[in-house]
């Protein structure tokens, strides 16, 4: 399954879950109705108070206008406990790791466990085109254990267990790390954030039930009068039915999660052509006396986004949100001997973390394997986009090495990747240039200023495919700023861009990545809902990116019409026509992706071959295009690996 057929059949999973619980939310409102009527038969009609009223006196109670109005509560109350866990939610990955007692590990860590950490997520984010997520570690928990938050892959934080840097080789920690980004890439994430959003409201139910026995049953309440029984009884109907509304949303959430973890161990596999890998860390899950079972008190809440069962079930296999260990193993290891064993040898050693040298030979064989027949690979990319397989994650460790060290080291500090994007945006012409850095002057640090001036040289001759790689690695560094850190940078990186008076591509490109990746950091709010809108309804849209795309080759006008024809004919659909220059603008552009982002996944696949057909019509490719390709997949949340 690609990316998109994978992001398709989540939404339709969504779709499934919600309706389930919409069903769920149906009884619930029945069997609160139920629950009133018997409250209020108990003490009212011809009955006397505290004798237990028939069906006839229960039916007495029922009328339309009030099942209506106690339903309307009902869903009242789990749709604001849903935007309010949600709204807790709503910085992404980074709320839910601070939650769960997450440490972030700092981008310019010297601690070797972390240091390895952070090599294996950045060569597993560039090989399949994602930012590079944010990294946190639970440093008390000792069991073997991750979990993937968010709700794009822009705000998305991996989080991992101190037993995951202590007990795990790197082929381990590496196979947990792609099992994690596979369940970024086929959209479980934000499946799993609406199902903590609405099981929370759910539980709504039970809390209120809870305050209202309580209430019943204190010395200032009206039961101490003899006319509170109506209230404890409510409370106890509602007590009931929140927990057992919670039972019923925890079996769903446990089906649906048993499955997409099935393909994650798959996908890890896939990714990582090495199935010891995972199967070595299950394995160890297995022997450990803990496993993978944590102390947090919120684990249950957060148990389907696991690598491994966080927490002791006793419900047998009822309530379990993954697979049994060994099913999983035997997926992974047909051949493996049912035995849970810790092979000291495969214990992390600190000799362990760095990457074997690799011989420039083997490098170079590497990079041209992974730039040849470029056409041909922006083909196989889009249908298999975001899934790195080993090549591209040798590649992708490549790419990396092959970035200047100065550039490397300053990626991953605050104030170094500050510079860089600066320096990035900095004009190629002497003289504007000049004007930039007198006005940075005014607005920045002066240590920020002088680490420009010092990385400007170098940050010259990074070719473009590196170009957005620094970005991409400089992106986890930039969201440890404060808010009014981000906002400083905000600022300076629009006044670079206006300066020049000569918005480019990247330009813009590189403003859109960083500042779209940061503000969901520092901004409040419920979870993004899917449009899930057609090509057909957005034609118009398409015509501005496809023009913007055949006028980046700055070719003539008949070789740019015919560039555009073929992109149209390949999304089969409607007639467009070339957009005039002044028509096809980066801001019309802007405008046009803000809309685009919002059509269903398959579509979007359509889309970006389409793009990927203008930018090769001319039987030759150009970085500077390749480049704006990219960009586009990532404006679009469809990321799209490097090419060389």
């Amino acid at each position: 399954m690609d990316f998109f057929s994978a992001q398709d059949e989540a939404r339709k999973k969504t779709t499934l879950m919600i309706s389930l619980f919409a069903l769920a939310v149906v009884l619930l409102v029945v069997l609160t109705n139920l629950f009133l009527m018997a409250a209020m038969a108990i003490t009212g009609g011809e009955s006397d108070p505290g004798h237990l009223a028939g069906v006839e006196s229960l039916m007495q109670q029922f009328s339309w206008p009030r099942f209506f109005t106690i339903g309307s509560a009902v869903a009242v109350v789990i749709l604001l406990g849903s935007l309010f866990r949600s709204w807790t939610m709503g910085r992404g990955g980074k709320a839910v790791a601070e939650m769960m007692g997450g440490m972030l590990v700092s981008q310019n860590s010297a601690d070797p466990d972390h240091r390895r950490l952070l090599n294996i997520v950045e060569e597993i984010a560039i090989a399949s085109g994602t930012q590079v997520p944010l990294l946190y570690v639970m440093r008390e928990e000792p069991a073997i254990n991750a979990f993937a938050a968010g709700v794009t892959s822009g705000d998305a934080a991996i989080v991992v267990t101190r037993g995951c840097l202590q007990q795990l080789n790197r082929s381990e920690l590496q196979g947990i790390i792609a099992h994690e980004f596979s369940h970024i890439l086929n959209g479980d994430m934000r499946l799993n954030m609406r199902l903590i959003g609405i099981l929370f409201g759910i539980l709504m139910l039970g809390l209120i039930g809870r305050f209202l026995i309580r209430f019943s049953g204190s010395s200032r309440s009206p039961a101490k009068q003899g006319d509170g029984l109506p209230w404890i009884a409510l409370g106890a109907g509602l007590f009931i039915l929140g927990y057992v509304g919670t039972f019923i949303g925890n079996l769903i959430k446990a089906s649906v999660s048993r499955q997409r973890e099935y393909l994650a161990d798959a996908s890890a596999v896939q990714f990582t052509r090495d199935p010891d890998g995972i199967g070595g860390a299950l394995k160890k899950i297995g022997a450990i006396q803990r496993g993978s079972l944590l102390r947090n008190p919120d684990a249950a809440e957060f148990s389907h986004t696991f690598f491994s069962e966080g927490v002791h079930n006793s419900y047998l296999s009822l309530l379990a949100t993954h697979p049994p260990l060994k099913d999983r193993i035997l997926r992974i290891l047909p051949h493996w001997d049912g035995k849970f064993t810790v092979d000291e040898m495969t214990l992390p050693k600190h000799s362990q973390q760095s990457h074997r040298p690799v011989a420039e030979s083997e490098k170079a064989g590497r990079r041209m394997a992974a730039a040849t027949t470029v056409l041909l690979e922006l083909f196989q990319q889009l249908e298999q986009n975001a899934r790195p397989d080993a090549e591209s994650i040798a590649y992708a460790a490549d790419l990396v090495e092959s970035i200047p060290q100065a550039i490397l080291r300053h990626s991953r500090d605050p104030y170094g990747a500050r510079a860089i994007v600066f320096a990035l945006l900095v004009d190629a012409d002497d003289g504007k240039a000049a004007q930039q850095i007198t006005a940075l002057k005014r607005e920045a640090e002066d240590d920020v200023v002088l680490l420009v001036q010092q990385l400007l040289p170098v940050v010259r001759q990074l070719p473009p495919q590196q170009r957005l790689a620094v970005i991409e690695m400089a992106v986890p560094a930039l969201r440890e700023l404060s808010a009014r850190h981000f906002q400083l940078l905000k600022g300076n990186i629009n006044l670079l861009v206006q300066l020049d008076a000569d918005i480019t591509l990247f330009e813009w490109t590189l403003q859109k990545i960083v500042v779209s990746s940061l503000s969901a950091d520092h901004t409040r709010g419920g979870l993004q809902s899917d449009k899930s809108r057609s090509i057909g309804q957005l034609l118009p849209e398409c015509a501005i990116l496809l023009s913007v795309t055949a006028r980046a080759a700055q070719q003539g006008e008949v070789e740019t019409g015919k560039a555009f024809q073929a992109a149209a004919n390949e999304l089969e659909t409607g007639d467009i026509r070339l957009l005039a220059s002044h028509e096809a603008t980066i801001e019309a552009m802007e405008i046009a992706l803000g809309k685009l982002v919002q059509i269903r996944s398959l579509h979007k696949q359509k889309l970006l071959r389409a793009c990927a057909v203008c930018v090769s019509a001319d039987g030759r490719v150009a970085a500077a295009e390749l480049e704006l390709l990219r960009a586009i997949s990532l404006l679009l949340n469809c990321p799209m690996p490097p090419t060389g």
